[in-house]
């Protein structure tokens, strides 16, 4: 899945919606990568997509595609090679 600038979404991402609404890509169902909070047995069932927990909104799943207003900020250290 990709931003809508193209870029490639990485596991611990910082997003933002607007200018205040932040968030953090926690899971990455098809590549099954999972941060620490979010367990593979709870959420694999989901099978595809992403999941974000957003400071504001709580956790969000993208299916297939993220929003337009969802927007890159950085990486975080989960995507760090």
């Amino acid at each position: 899945m990709n931003y809508g600038n193209g870029l490639k979404v990485m596991m611990g991402d910082k997003v933002r919606i607007g200018s205040e609404i932040t968030g953090t890509v926690v899971c990455l169902l098809e590549a099954g990568g999972y941060s620490k909070n979010y367990l593979e047995s709870d959420w694999s069932c989901l099978e595809e997509g992403i999941l974000i927990e957003f400071s504001q909104l709580g956790l969000v799943h993208y299916r297939t595609k993220l929003e337009q207003d969802v927007n890159f900020v950085s990486r975080g250290p989960s995507s760090l090679k």
